[in-house]
């Protein structure tokens, strides 16, 4: 396959790597001048119908402008978008681009929907939920970014903290619940919403929910997956509930209670400063009164979503249009009401939220 990465900075250039990892040919289009073009409307036209696939991974703000320049060059381009899929302002903008596009096939990139660390712990929570409802459900992701932020890296002005790690939590969210609670979700207004960002959810039958996310390192709940690291100083770091500036530890959860006390939880790189490939090896643990399962997943993530997304785009009949229209209101409506800070990040205490905290 041959494909066209739009965009080679951090995500567009772990896209290139995985997809020459996995023997594909590809064109890059940066600015940068180790790119083989500068621009899309430099591809030579013998060259755009030898491409199989296009990536898209320039800031969200020139997402819509680069899709379309894609379709003016091809107007059946098989299309990745990176998330989000553009700014709150053009998300109209871009279905109706789409409209006028009925051969084209995009769809957004969505790494967690693609997981196997996700489809497991939804799995095991399928299969016990069955007789034993879910109590409440808990995500976090939480990692210091300021040093990226000084850099110019993870600055949204439009989605704010909302644009980074949010799409995924839904994603992971998506699996848990069914079709019609997760509807149900996204159309519950949020009992509280934080600017850290802490957003909880009750009501309409659903679990509660809370969602939690900072970019500054302030951790929000480190008992509920804090013990399950298997380094001891990235456990002690956790239990601070403040990861250090420039710290690689990046701590990411979702965890599932249920009405008798049995917990499914997904903890990624548990084996941070313990493995090499720490990256790429998270855990499943289900707890109960009598003792812990742990199941080991390893998998790249961000490559076995490229290659299923990309095969999908490449082989599946008729258009293929993913947007996750509804993910990106839900998050448009909460970067509103939150309001947009990246740009100027001013350290502040984070919330603690003892009160949901449950000791492995």
């Amino acid at each position: 396959m041959r494909v066209a990465v739009i965009g080679v900075g951090r995500i567009g250039g772990l896209h290139v790597a995985n997809l020459r990892a996995a023997s594909h040919r590809t064109v890059t289009v940066d600015l940068r001048p180790e790119a083989d073009f500068r621009d899309v409307r430099e591809v030579p036209d013998a060259l755009v119908p030898q491409i199989d696939a296009w990536v898209v991974s320039t800031p969200t703000h020139l997402h819509l402008q680069t899709l379309r320049q894609i379709l003016t060059r091809a107007r059946a381009a098989r299309v990745l978008l990176e998330k989000p899929a553009a700014v709150p302002s053009e998300l109209a903008a871009l279905s109706r681009t789409l409209d006028e596009h009925p051969d084209a096939r995009v769809v957004v990139n969505n790494v967690y929907a693609n997981s196997s660390a996700v489809h497991q712990l939804a799995g095991s929570v399928r299969r016990l939920s069955a007789s034993d409802p879910i109590r409440r459900i808990t995500i976090e992701f939480t990692k210091n970014r300021l040093s990226d932020v000084a850099a110019g890296r993870f600055v949204d002005t439009d989605y704010g903290e909302i644009g980074y790690e949010w799409f995924h939590m839904l994603a992971i969210l998506r699996e848990l619940l069914d079709p019609e609670d997760y509807r149900a979700y996204l159309a519950t207004p949020w009992t509280a919403a934080t600017r850290e960002v802490r957003v909880s959810t009750s009501g309409r039958g659903l679990p509660d929910i809370e969602l939690y996310s900072s970019m500054r390192g302030r951790v929000g709940f480190p008992r509920l997956a804090g013990p399950l690291f298997a380094s001891a100083a990235a456990r002690q770091e956790i239990a601070t509930r403040d990861i250090g500036f420039g710290a690689g530890l990046r701590y990411r959860f979702a965890d599932v209670e249920l009405a008798s006390g049995t917990r499914c939880c997904l903890v990624y790189e548990p084996y941070y400063a313990v493995l090499d490939s720490y990256k790429n090896t998270h855990a499943v643990v289900t707890s109960t009164a009598t003792g812990a399962e742990v199941t080991t997943v390893a998998e790249n993530q961000l490559a076995t979503a490229l290659t299923a997304q990309l095969r999908a785009l490449t082989s599946a009949p008729g258009g293929l249009v993913r947007l996750y229209q509804e993910e990106h209101t839900h998050m448009a409506r909460l970067a509103a009401h939150i309001g947009s800070y990246e740009a100027n990040p001013a350290p502040r205490l984070g919330l603690a939220g003892q009160r949901n905290e449950v000791t492995i």
